[in-house]
Formats: C-alpha cells, structure tokens, sequence
C-alpha cells in the first residue's frame, strides 16, 4: 500500500446470515455449504482512502454500519468482501473494557492493555503515571477491578488505550464514559493530543465531529452516502434523522433590559435572505418568506454589533393547515458547530390555514464573537417539541461575517462587559 494512505478499503463488505427458526440455524451448522439463508448487509461494498494525520467522523442513525466499519478496521471481525490495509499500529475503542479482567487490579489491567497492543513491559511502565494519573482511580490502581464502579471502569479501559501509542485511533461513541467533566477531559486530551495522529471518530453529537474531525462520511443501511467537510457532512446527517420520519426533501414590544457593552463593537455585516430560499429539507408544510435582523420598529438591518440587543425575525407561510407552527433558529461558527439557539414555544397559534402567514421574533444579545463566518439556520416545526415535525429547515438563511478583533483568546464567544477595571492594591 501507498505510504501516503494510514488506511486504504477496497470494496469491503460485511453481511451476516439471518434464521427464521431454530431450524434454520440448525441446518446451517450442520451443513454450512449445503443450504443458503437469507443475507442481512450490515456494509455494503465501500472504498475508502485515509491520509496519515486524518480525523475522520463517521455519522448516521442506528444501524447504519457505523460500528462494523470499525470492527472490520480493527480486525475484530472479518470481512464478506473486500480487502483492507493499513500502515501503522491500530488501537481501537471499541467495547470499551471489553477485555478488562474484573479479578485483577487496575494496574495489572493496564499492563494486559499493553501487551495485547505488542509493548514491552518497559515501554508499559514509561507510561504508567500517566495512566494512573488521567484515569482518576487514585488509590484503588491495586485494587480488584470487581470493586469498582462503571464509571471507574470506563475510565481505566479509556485512560489505558488511549495512552498506549498507536498510529491510528478508532474510537466508537467513547464519550459516554464517567460523568460529564470527565468526557469534557477527554475531549480535550483528544484535541491537544491527537494532531499527528489518524482517527476514526463514530458519533450521532454535531459538535464533536466538528470540532475534533478534519473529514466525515455518513453512512445509511450500510451504504456511503456523503464523503466531505464536517459541516456538509453533519447537515446530511441532520437532513437524514428526519427523513425517516417523514418525507426528504433537500432542496413590536418593548426590549428586555439588557447590559451593553462599554466597548464599541465594530459592525457585523449581514447577507440577505437567500431569494431561492437555500439548502433545505423538510415535510413541505412550510416555507420560510424572510429571515432577518430588525430594528425595533421592524425594518431589516444590514449590519449589527456585536454585545448589544438585537432581534432576529423569522417569518414564513403555510403550504397547508399546520397544527401548533413554531419556528426556531441556530447559530453555526465557521466550521459547523452549533454555538447557541432557540425554539418558540408551541401553542402560541393552535392552527394556521393553508396560505396564511405568521412571524415570530427573538430578541437576544448577541455575544462577542471570534472572526470568521457565522451562518444562522432557521427552521418551522409543528406540534409538541418532544415529537415535533420539521416542515421545513433551511441551513444557511443567513450568514454574518465577523471581523472584530476582540482578543477571546480561543473562547468560541464573549459575553457584553458593562466594565472592565485594573489596578494596584495596595
């Protein structure tokens, strides 16, 4: 294989054999090559090519075959078809603690972690403080693994992969591991640590991918469906959760008291509403007629500022009668991770006939940003939030452009200073 590739599949495929009765099985094992059952195609025959220092995000909804490319990645399973190559040492997350012992004690855990990836006990033990140290167990490293909590448990099983060096990382929805600090943690470790390394991220959070992935695919039945940026490949992904629920279709009241800040911000120019309305999806009852930052007598603004009041208007029209309309925004950073948002709550119109129009307006602060572009998606829902319906959202209804120069030091957003004082105590 090219060493310019990590990873290379060629036409790989998984199916496993589906039985209606114990018969069937039966008959199966007891000749195997005499009788054919039915094939369910977990992966269908894909390709792929991973450069060396690539972080890769896999998305789609269960079942889609997310965690089978990675146990055929990892060798855990063997494929149908196909072949797969790989240049480096591969270190899957896979079952994580899978193969942890629960009558030894952590420490010996983490030297069997160690020589089931092919360390000597020397380079083991160059790593072991880390280990100890990132898992959090303190003293009971000497314990029985059997006294521990699950919590616990995940930790070691995270701490011991991922400080055991490997080339390639493949990890499957490793961030349900201990509490929320916790995965917090290893999501930093993961971004501070992994830039010279391939990774395979499978995960449903928009944001994880975004922010830790360089690429994406997504993946629906088994098949590839879309191969590209994180931020298209997570709108796909959106557009999909939906679309099995319901048909696919991509195509003036007086403001809250509200801090401003001392600083004057520089003006943050707007795009207009997309005439054609932009990458959308949804059932069709809707359509979205403007989207728009106003003043506080209603007329359109082509620019704002950052750390002051602001409102966003979302107005639309029903294609048809629409039970409980709602309309909701989400404001996207440059690279596609949701920064914040917000939904109107439903019930606000019980019904709306078929060519009416309704608007719904949001008056927030709009924090201090980062430069770049941002872009806001817009969306019409019906019924209750937790069985809600999208009738229409579109991705980009309108995009910003930051050029401010606040120094947020790495932070996504800032909050509007009323002041900022510095001196000596004496």
């Amino acid at each position: 294989m090219s060493s310019e590739f990590a990873l290379k599949l060629e036409q790989v495929s998984k199916s496993y054999p589906c039985y209606t009765t114990r018969r069937e099985l039966f008959r199966h094992l007891l000749f195997p090559f005499r009788f054919r059952n039915r094939l369910f195609p977990a992966l269908q025959p894909l390709s792929l090519e991973i450069a060396h220092g690539e972080r890769v995000g896999i998305m789609g909804v269960n079942g889609s075959g997310k965690s089978t490319l990675l146990e055929l990645i990892a060798g855990t399973v063997s494929p149908s078809g196909g072949t797969i190559h790989a240049s480096g040492r591969i270190a899957p997350l896979l079952e994580l603690g899978s193969w942890i012992n629960a009558s030894d004690t952590g420490r010996e855990n983490i030297y069997t972690a160690g020589y089931l990836r092919g360390f000597d006990r020397r380079r083991i033990e160059e790593q072991l403080p880390g280990i100890i140290d990132f898992a959090e167990i303190g003293e009971f490293i000497d314990q029985p693994v059997s006294t521990y909590s699950t919590g616990m448990v995940m930790r070691l099983a995270f701490a011991s992969c991922i400080y055991l060096e490997a080339e390639i990382l493949l990890l499957d929805e490793i961030f349900a591991v201990g509490d929320a600090r916790f995965a917090q943690k290893c999501i930093s470790f993961l971004r501070d640590r992994v830039r010279e390394k391939t990774v395979l991220l499978a995960s449903h959070d928009v944001n994880v991918i975004t922010m830790l992935c360089t690429r994406a695919i997504l993946l629906d039945h088994g098949r590839l469906v879309a191969d590209g940026s994180p931020r298209m490949v997570t709108e796909r992904y959106l557009e999909l959760c939906y679309g099995e629920k319901q048909p696919l279709n991509i195509s003036e009241a007086k403001a809250p008291s509200m801090v401003e800040d001392f600083r004057p911000g520089g003006e943050i120019h707007i795009l207009p509403f997309p005439s054609d309305a932009g990458r959308r999806f949804g059932a069709g009852g809707a359509e979205l007629t403007a989207v728009e930052f106003t003043t506080a007598t209603g007329a359109a603004l082509s620019a704002v500022r950052g750390g002051e009041a602001v409102r966003l208007r979302i107005e639309a029209r029903a294609l048809r009668e629409l039970e409980q309309p709602a309309a909701g925004f989400v404001v996207r950073t440059p690279d596609g991770q949701y920064l914040f948002g917000d939904t109107a709550p439903a019930g606000g119109i019980e019904r709306l006939s078929a060519g009416a129009r309704f608007e719904t307006e949001f008056c927030f602060v709009l924090p201090r940003l980062s430069n770049g572009v941002y872009s806001i998606g817009a969306a019409i829902s019906t019924g209750a939030l937790e069985s809600h319906h999208i009738q229409v959202w579109n991705h980009d209804a309108l995009t910003f452009q930051v050029n401010s120069g606040y120094p947020l030091q790495g932070a996504l957003l800032g909050l509007p200073m009323k002041s900022i004082t510095c001196r000596e105590i004496k």
